[in-house]
């Protein structure tokens, strides 16, 4: 099992103006204009300011994708209105996702699934408004208030902010997760988070893969969910990457930024021998994946192309197949200026064909926008349901290619009609490339070709995998804690790196979030000969962020953007009550002598994937880099998936951090009753980073040996064992 190639045999989706992926077939035929204003049902609020840009934390376009009419698949819907009202938007829509994906797929008693989705804490409105109301609530239990009028001003922020009404136990990502399988996949499915930004499903997609091939699980479900709200909307704006004129226009001369959308995708995967024994309908083969980080470059939120190119191009070598055999490539296509330049350059690189079969090129945020953490497995579906009607919608709303890439633009094709795609002749399968790009430069390429009966699918040369006798080892640790001076955390501000630490002008770094910060000095710390290590195997070399929840800069960021909001919300109250008004200015006194106002660089500072990905910048480290969230297990999941990477000898070392930065009233009292025992009254920060490898490699590399991962490092209860 552990080379079969990999089929897919069900898919479930909802995206704006479609609630399956036959409805999505017609969208993308279509092509409608499918962007809104959010109505008050969604939210109320007064953080944009349309059409005027650089508002101090305010965004521009008010717009998005939004999931207007859903209509739940009829088994989740016949768990009642109550059920689904108290699930967040992202449990509830990759619930519906996995009963549409589920149906018709042969399952046999014992069967064991793998859960494998890409999520973000900052992902969940219902999330933010808890944390909203948590940190106003923490801030009038200090006032001179007496507790009816704090009950008072508590109401109004609550009708103002109705999702915190809802429970806060099911909107953290691993809980959103757990929400979505239970009942519907069997007791004790390991359930996996990873959030590598807009990437995040089709990684979620490759550790279902391995998975199955490691023998943990005959079936994966794959892919991610994303819910549009108002702070990272504003944020995207401050960074200028949203379109001004409220269309996106992907791949097109005209394109001047994205627009976010709700979305939720799903596929199943199974081996293909069982799928065909099964007698499952088989709606595409993954013959290859292909991982990377973009490394040191312009910055961490600029797309590079060396660092997508080496994505295709260790796709395409899993799959064995050269650039020749691939028909059309389902790009990332956001519709930004710097985004789709780059991405039309690397595919021509790679792909670009100067005869007249010139590899298509199609995208479809143009029509329903950007579902950031699903958007990988919305383009994957997006190709299954090319290769099931065999045909290739047109790309709405482009005209030609930016004048800068028209050279490099020129060996490719984009549609302006739908076209045909025809079975190739012999027994070539159709294939396709599906692209996702996450900021900080986590990249991600699959092959996947059509089923074609006795075609031999992967390559004739299946790498290596590492022998079972060669444990995965630590070999160095370094860690970054509070003084004994300093109680639980490092204050109000963390200590500013020197530039030659960062690379980055203080301007720049106030506006990092400590996790971060932290994350580069443990890497500084560590031993002279891992560092070595990695500067002569960047592309050997990944890194695991454990994270849980959202970072101290997002959450401040958040604050600050729905100040406004909250003030509104307590103004009549406060107009007869001064100590309500005196807390309204202390708060916003708080805010600007904490936190910096919003700009273009808060969102990258404050996005929990790039955690990892600041390791990966600062010390141009090829492999991939993710965060995994888990609630406090987190930490020991991460060391399950290096695990993964290092036995199935796709790296050679593994950076795995385990770090806490968040320790805001918001954050800490909304959280304090999901923790167990001791750690619930001690939120503390700190930093933790170890270097894994596998005992062969450390031999060699003459890497000292500090402790053992049992159980090979593929369990993640498993526990470290010292040696003597």
């Amino acid at each position: 099992m552990a080379d079969d190639p990999i089929a897919i045999v069900g898919m479930g989706l909802a995206v704006p103006g479609a609630n399956s992926p036959e409805q999505f077939w017609e969208v993308l035929r279509d092509g409608p204009d499918l962007f809104v204003e959010a109505p008050a049902g969604r939210w109320r609020t007064n953080a944009f300011a349309p059409g005027r840009v650089n508002v101090a934390d305010k965004g521009y376009q008010p717009r998005i994708g939004m999931i207007a009419d859903f209509q739940p698949h009829p088994r989740l819907a016949a768990e009642g209105a109550d059920r689904m009202r108290d699930l967040d938007f992202n449990a509830l829509w990759l619930r519906h996702c996995l009963y549409q994906a589920l149906d018709g797929v042969a399952r046999l008693p014992g069967d064991r699934f793998a859960f494998c989705v890409g999520l973000t804490a900052d992902g969940s409105q219902r999330l933010i408004e808890h944390q909203l109301v948590a940190a106003v609530r923490d801030g009038l239990d200090a006032t001179a208030l007496d507790a009816e009028q704090r009950a008072a001003a508590l109401e109004a922020l609550l009708d103002r902010f109705p999702l915190a009404r809802g429970p806060l136990e099911g909107c953290l990502p691993q809980s959103i997760a757990d929400s979505a399988c239970s009942g519907l996949l069997p007791p004790g499915t390991p359930v996996h988070v990873v959030d590598t930004a807009c990437s995040s499903a089709l990684y979620a997609v490759d550790r279902g893969i391995w998975e199955i091939r490691s023998g943990r699980a005959e079936m994966a479900v794959c892919g991610g969910a994303h819910t549009e709200q108002v702070t990272s909307a504003v944020l995207f704006a401050q960074l200028d990457g949203l379109t001004h004129n409220g269309t996106v226009r992907a791949l097109d001369a005209d394109a001047d930024g994205t627009l976010f959308a709700d979305g939720a995708s799903l596929v199943v995967l199974k081996p293909l021998a069982r799928a065909v024994a099964d007698g499952d309908r088989i709606l595409g083969v993954v013959s290859g994946v292909g991982l990377s980080s973009d490394g040191k470059g312009k910055g961490i939120n600029a797309p590079s192309s060396s660092g997508q190119t080496a994505a295709f191009e260790a796709a395409l070598r899993d799959a064995g197949v050269g650039p020749t055999a691939i028909d059309v490539v389902i790009a990332h296509a956001t519709g930004t200026r710097a985004g789709d330049g780059v991405e039309l350059v690397s595919i021509a690189e790679v792909f670009g064909r100067d005869d007249g079969d010139r590899v298509i090129v199609a995208a479809n945020k143009n029509v329903v926008g950007h579902t950031g953490w699903a958007a990988g497995t919305v383009s994957l579906i997006h190709l299954l349901l090319c290769l099931r009607h065999a045909r290739i919608p047109r790309q709405h709303r482009f005209v030609e290619v930016p004048p800068q890439v028209r050279a490099a633009a020129g060996r490719l094709r984009i549609l302006l009609r739908e076209q045909d795609w025809p079975t190739a002749p012999g027994s070539r399968p159709r294939a396709g490339v599906v692209t996702a790009f996450g900021f900080g430069g986590t990249n991600a390429a699959l092959v996947v070709c059509s089923y074609e009966p006795g075609h031999r699918y992967g390559r004739d040369d299946p790498p290596p995998r590492t022998a079972p006798d060669d444990p995965i080892v630590v070999v160095a640790r370094s860690s970054i804690e509070p003084g004994p001076q300093s109680g639980l955390g490092f204050g109000v501000h963390y200590p500013l790196p020197s530039r030659h630490q960062l690379l980055v002008p203080p301007s720049m770094a106030r506006n990092i979030d400590r996790s971060q910060l932290m994350a580069v000095d443990c890497m500084h710390r560590l031993p002279d000969v891992v560092k070595r290590l990695c500067r002569l195997r960047p592309g050997a070399v990944g890194v695991f962020a454990a994270v849980f929840g959202p970072t101290r800069m997002m959450q401040a960021a958040s604050l600050r953007i729905h100040f406004d909001d909250i003030a509104e919300a307590l103004q009549p109250l406060a107009a007869a009550q001064p100590h309500l008004r005196d807390f309204l200015t202390g708060l916003r006194r708080h805010l600007d002598d904490t936190s910096p106002v919003t700009n273009p660089y808060t969102y990258p500072g404050a996005m929990p994937n790039l955690i990892a990905a600041r390791i990966t910048n600062y010390f141009d480290l090829r492999g991939p880099n993710l965060a995994i969230e888990g609630g406090e297990a987190a930490l020991l999941k991460a060391f399950d998936a290096a695990a993964v990477f290092l036995h199935t000898g796709r790296l050679e070392l593994a950076l795995v951090l385990g770090v806490s930065s968040n320790t805001l009233p918001g954050w800490t009292a909304s959280v304090r009753p999901l923790l167990s025992g001791a750690h619930a009254a001690r939120i503390g920060e700190g930093a933790f980073l170890f270097a894994v490898t596998r005992r062969s490699t450390a031999r060699h590399a003459g890497l000292p040996i500090l402790a053992y991962l049992e159980a090979s490092g593929l369990d993640p209860a498993a526990t470290a064992q010292v040696p003597a």
